[in-house]
């Protein structure tokens, strides 16, 4: 996307951040429904890893998976269960 004169690459988060996440929570806890908190916790974690917050001139999403560790993304909505 063009915005002045900077070009800003656009990003989809939901396949690749928000859906693994809470799939992945909801079997590791057995949780029997998805809960709003849990939506809300994945979306924050991945607002929370936006490179743009540290560099007005980076992306709005963290890089796709660089490390073997899970995304913040798909453990917060694990800790939203009830």
């Amino acid at each position: 996307m063009q915005v002045g004169d900077a070009s800003i690459p656009v990003a989809q988060c939901n396949n690749i951040y928000i859906f693994p996440g809470v799939g992945l929570a909801v079997t590791a806890v057995r949780a029997n429904r998805v809960t709003d908190a849990m939506m809300t916790a994945a979306t924050a974690a991945v607002g929370d890893t936006a490179i743009i917050r540290r560099d007005p001139h980076g992306t709005l999403l963290p890089t796709v998976l660089s490390s073997p560790t899970p995304p913040r993304s798909w453990r917060a909505p694990s800790r939203r269960r009830r």
